[in-house]
């Protein structure tokens, strides 16, 4: 008002009143839903003039209402989150000012969000299928990424389920990233499975005498990630790899490479499979090889084998020298060597037992002689070509080569070939592996569990306990085996034994398999410690029996204070046999005492035979104390 009257004062007059001058048009645009959009208008009035703009919609804002001349640009923004796609925002902007009064609608349509790729803007599944297509990895990060449900599914509950399933399944990363595309894409039918062919599904080797490479072509069809898994049933075949993806194709073809292991036949004929999966599809390889004609030979190398594992622990148990080990098993090694010279295990064993004896120049001979054959071939002689590196390293004693050789082992056993014969060299050449206990305990109790029966890790098991019994924190399967073998053998140590008699006496659990590993404890200490715990936990177990009978007396001569250990000795002689009891069972049962109906037939059977003593008077006072508390209780 102040300026104005001052250009009144000035003798500035105003005769004709301003106008605002705004095109009459309708302002239209898109915004992307979940975002903001900013946009401005122009308006103007044949005079300067001042004044304010509004908006009657709650979602279209002005940053700056207010005007002070002409011509003016509003900014405003348009609001649309949480708002689904289509939807339309309409409203009016009204211009109140010194020049009069004016109204501009407008009209903003909510449209998709979309990302900006190598291919273009893309807010669709259509989209994205195309360019997992094209681009793959970077595909891979907009699936990986948070708001993928939002941009490309939009939020759909069936899609999200699937894509959350599909996610959580392969963990969301890197490695199983476009598996997990794949498998989304065929889910929400974006896209058909990829197919694959295997030729030939049938494979037959005649007359088979050494180890043979084969191939097999694995072609695809149509496009997207290809993840494939090679299974065999049986380990003398040996695949290359055992699983394969897209990045093993060339084009579309891919030839999968397998070793047949004559070291893994037997005589006659061998039937095996090779199967291969992908996400959608199963095919199975059958393979027959015949081994006619190479009986006496198979069976030689595995009596040999065996021969050479006894020896071994006949020397690890101390019943024979390091000398005589080493003589017998040279002798084994060179008589399979006369039948079979090409056979790489024994020339490796020969080399191991040469080292042993400081002949280090026939043993470096030996290992030449295999090291082309083993490094050509050792994806396919995983546990030859560790044996060999063991060897080598025995041979070279050198630091360096022995760190890269457990570097390799170790790999190799961490990544599927985790056998025991892999992991017994691992524990000889690798002090840190060695030096753990505990963890040493715990691979072997794996090999069990996948198959391992070999006494050999057995051995090492014992050693193990023997030397630190609390590491025997239960008594489950690979346990009881192990505790087995050394009573078999006679190198069970009695601080484990007495430890393993205190665990199963704590347990107060009745199982026969501990009665049958005490009965073993038993006959190799023979200790009333371990009697003790054997007696209680057969009367635990309520074992009667004329077989369990000499147990109860041992334990009844030899003083053992066990509830019921009377009444279960009775109960378990033989009616049969007359034979004369005990003077201190006599007198146990002078007193009042508790039998079952079988034990008062049989107290019944020893009171007659006591009456026929009684005939020709030979019957002591104990018996006659016996026979009156038969009468007591009734027995005829």
């Amino acid at each position: 008002m102040k300026e104005y009257i001052n250009r009144l004062a000035r003798g500035k007059f105003t005769y004709q009143r301003p106008e605002l001058e705004v095109q009459d048009y309708t302002l239209t645009g898109s915004v992307t839903a979940g975002g903001q959009g900013l946009f401005t208008f122009r308006f103007t009035a044949s005079q300067p003039a001042y004044g304010i703009v509004l908006s009657s919609h709650a979602r279209v804002r002005i940053e700056k209402p207010q005007f002070g001349t002409t011509p003016a640009e509003i900014v405003y923004t348009v609001d649309a989150a949480d708002l689904k796609e289509g939807t339309v925002i309409q409203g009016q902007f009204y211009i109140v000012s010194s020049a009069g009064e004016k109204s501009v609608s407008y009209e903003y349509t909510v449209e998709a969000q979309k990302v900006m790729t190598s291919m273009g803007a893309a807010g669709s599944m259509f989209h994205f299928a195309n360019l997992v297509q094209t681009s793959p990895e970077e595909a891979a990060g907009f699936f990986l990424s948070p708001d993928f449900k939002r941009i490309f599914l939009k939020n759909d509950p069936v899609q999200t389920n699937i894509y959350d399933v599909v996610k959580g399944a392969k963990n969301g990363s890197e490695a199983n990233v476009y598996a997990a595309m794949e498998e989304f894409l065929i889910a929400v039918r974006k896209k058909s499975p990829v197919g694959i062919d295997v030729f030939p599904q049938t494979k037959t080797f005649a007359d088979f005498t050494e180890s043979v490479k084969e191939r097999i072509t694995i072609t695809r069809s149509g496009w997207g990630y290809t993840e494939l898994t090679v299974e065999t049933d049986v380990p003398f075949i040996c695949p290359k790899i055992t699983r394969i993806t897209s990045e093993n194709f060339t084009g579309n073809k891919y030839e999968l490479e397998y070793v047949i292991d004559a070291d893994k036949l037997h005589a006659g004929r061998n039937w095996g499979r090779m199967t291969i999966c992908s996400f959608t599809q199963k095919y199975t390889v059958e393979i027959e090889v015949d081994c006619a004609g190479q009986e006496n030979t198979h069976r030689e190398k595995k009596q040999a084998v065996l021969a050479l594992v006894q020896e071994y622990l006949s020397f690890r148990m101390k019943r024979e020298d390091k000398r005589a080990w080493q003589d017998k098993s040279l002798q084994i090694i060179e008589r399979m060597r006369g039948i079979c010279d090409d056979d790489i295990f024994f020339k490796l064993a020969q080399a191991q037992i040469l080292l042993v004896q400081n002949r280090s120049d026939e043993a470096g001979w030996l290992i030449d002689n295999v090291r082309d054959f083993l490094e050509e071939n050792k994806d396919s002689h995983v546990e030859l070509y560790c044996y060999y590196l063991y060897v080598s390293a025995m041979y070279y004693k050198d630091k360096s080569y022995t760190f890269a050789a457990v570097k390799v082992i170790r790999d190799y056993y961490e990544n599927g070939y985790d056998t025991w014969r892999v992991l017994w060299v691992l524990f000889y050449l690798d002090a840190v592996e060695d030096a753990n206990k505990s963890i040493k305990l715990l691979r072997i109790k794996d090999a069990y569990h996948y198959g391992c029966v070999s006494p050999v890790m057995y051995y090492e098991a014992l050693q193990i306990l023997n030397a630190q019994p609390e590491l025997l924190r239960v008594l489950n399967d690979f346990e009881l085996h192990i505790l087995q073998f050394g009573c078999k053998y006679g190198i069970i140590s009695t601080k484990l034994t007495l430890y393993v008699c205190e665990m199963i006496a704590n347990g107060k659990v009745a199982d026969m398999q501990y009665l049958r590993l005490l009965k073993a404890l038993n006959d190799f200490f023979d200790k009333d410690e371990i009697l003790t715990v054997l007696v209680t936990h057969m009367i635990r177990n309520e074992l009667v029996g004329p077989e369990y009978a000499g147990l109860y007396e041992k334990g009844i001569l030899r003083g053992l204070r066990i509830t019921r250990l009377y009444e279960f000795y009775i109960e378990s002689l033989d009616k049969k046999e007359l034979k004369r009891l005990p003077q201190i069972v006599l007198r146990y049962f002078t007193y009042e005492s508790s039998l079952s109906t079988k034990g008062i037939s049989v107290c019944g059977h020893f009171k007659k035979s006591q009456q026929l003593q009684r005939n020709h008077e030979h019957v002591c006072t104990a018996d006659r104390a016996v026979c009156l508390w038969a009468d007591e209780k009734g027995i005829y």
